[in-house]
């Protein structure tokens, strides 16, 4: 007698939560970004941490802006960027939007006036969208492209560093006073990932997998003798790819790449933990800390498909949740993703980094309560 196999893998998705891929769009209303123009590549919120503005690159990169709360729930083309094929950073200050974006011009800092969600009609029943246009506050780079930049403490100037020379450098929004500060690597080996502690000194990584750091306020980098993570005679080969803060105890995550492990840093003691390989995957590409404490991410290279993992510190567990899909308003699966934050309510945000794309959102379980036995 003949059986029918069943092919079944239990568990192959994100089992924990929910997953949503919103179209990068108002569904009905507007139509996204062009195909090879959509891949996200930097997040940032609003002062008030409810509008979401997300950095493509691409043919052309682009700004778009997304409200997922009350009535709104979509996201808005801000358009294009003039000259630019990248954009490197967002920051939102004094109700405008600033841009360092990079094209084969070099490097510029533009800026656009701040999507007005709070005080549009009600997206329901009637809306009043519009674009601003773009005004540019200043060149940086004639001849250099910026790999990241990010916006310091107070938000009112970003912190970079350039692509090829691995300078790092400091734009001040409101004079466009531009300075550099040091350079990471001389041999250009170096990571073009970001973070700022706590304190504001900014930290990455260059050569073997060396740890520097930069104080902001007094323009100094150190090259520390600290080494992320790598397997036995790869630390020529690794970069940290990825950082998240963990803004209540200060405690920064560093995930790397080609091997894709976690670690655990504090940038006060300067103690480093190894915290394992999440995934079966290379390359850790994005994460970020969520309102419980608990730390997800996405690992995965070009030619993988993405796992979501996730890190209780409580615990210490470190779990591969599975591959992004969502069933919900789109049905899509998630391959590449570059950048994550977390929202006000605890819903993390990935930017997914393919030809054609979508912003996600992904909604953490909410533990069930425990009875409690008298």
């Amino acid at each position: 007698m003949e059986h029918e196999m069943i092919w079944e893998v239990p568990g192959v998705f994100v089992r924990e939560g929910v997953v949503v891929a919103l179209p990068l769009c108002f569904p009905g209303q507007t139509i996204s970004p062009p195909a090879g123009e959509t891949a996200i590549a930097t997040l940032a919120f609003d002062a008030n941490a409810t509008t979401i503005y997300c950095g493509t690159k691409g043919t052309r990169a682009h700004v778009l802006t997304s409200m997922i709360y009350e009535d709104r729930g979509v996201v808005i083309d801000v358009g294009a960027v003039p000259d630019a094929t990248s954009v490197d950073g967002l920051c939102v200050c004094e109700n405008r939007i600033f841009i360092v974006a990079s094209g084969k011009n070099g490097a510029a800092l533009w800026s656009v006036a701040e999507f007005d969600f709070d005080h549009s009609y009600s997206l329901i029943q009637e809306w009043d969208l519009g674009r601003e246009p773009y005004e540019k506050v200043c060149d940086l780079f004639s001849e250099h492209s910026v790999a990241q930049a990010i916006p310091v403490s107070d938000g009112c100037a970003m912190i970079g560093i350039v692509e090829s020379s691995g300078e790092v450098f400091r734009v001040d929004l409101k004079s466009k006073q531009k300075d550099i500060l040091g350079k990471v690597d001389k041999s250009g080996h170096f990571s073009r990932a970001l973070v700022l502690d706590r304190s504001g000194r900014l930290w990455g990584s260059s050569g073997l997998a060396q740890l520097w750091v930069c104080d902001v306020s007094r323009g100094e980098v150190e090259c520390t003798d600290m080494e992320a993570p790598a397997a036995a005679g790869r630390s020529p080969h690794t970069q940290v790819s990825a950082w998240a803060l963990d803004p209540f105890t200060g405690i920064l995550y560093g995930g790397t790449t080609p091997d894709g492990y976690l670690f655990k840093f504090d940038p006060e003691s300067r103690e480093l933990v190894p915290l394992g390989k999440p995934t079966i995957h290379g390359s850790i590409s994005c994460m970020s800390v969520g309102n419980d404490g608990r730390l997800f991410g996405m690992s995965g290279a070009e030619d993988d498909i993405a796992h979501m993992f996730s890190y209780d510190p409580r615990s210490g567990a470190l779990s591969d949740m599975g591959i992004p899909v969502s069933s919900l308003t789109v049905r899509e699966y998630g391959y590449h993703f570059s950048c994550a934050a977390t929202g006000p309510n605890g819903e993390i945000f990935f930017g997914q980094g393919e030809r054609i794309n979508h912003l996600w959102v992904y909604f953490p379980s909410v533990p069930r309560r425990v009875p409690v036995r008298e």
